[in-house]
């Protein structure tokens, strides 16, 4: 499927999601992903959320796979404190939607963290 599709496609529309923070209840979450069929990558993509004690925000890239998504948070933060951690994703239902699990946490403070999955269609 993923040959038989060419240009930019943009995956920004949440459908589900189920974020956990170690500082409260988690809200305003949004994700975004740029994907190019055309070379295989993923240009950009970028995650925030807000918890109790700030901000949390990942900007991403990446390549597609065979079977996955393989991305590298690029930078991170939780409230002007650097952070970092993973993303992983893969399509699902086709080329329809993303499907993924995310894992952020402060470098100073790991115990400071946010995790949770999420699917996104375009």
């Amino acid at each position: 499927l993923i040959a038989q599709r060419n240009g930019i496609a943009s995956y920004s529309k949440v459908t589900n999601a189920s974020i956990n923070s170690s500082e409260g209840e988690a809200s305003n979450f949004n994700i975004n992903m740029a994907i190019n069929f055309d070379n295989g990558t993923v240009p950009g993509g970028s995650l925030t959320l807000t918890d109790s004690s700030g901000e949390w925000f990942a900007a991403y890239s990446g390549l597609i796979t065979i079977d996955k998504l393989e991305l590298n948070v690029n930078f991170a933060s939780h409230n002007n404190n650097f952070a970092d951690g993973d993303i992983t994703a893969a399509f699902t239902n086709g080329l329809e939607q993303i499907s993924g699990r995310f894992n952020l946490f402060e470098v100073a403070n790991p115990q400071v963290n946010t995790n949770g999955s999420f699917t996104i269609k375009e």
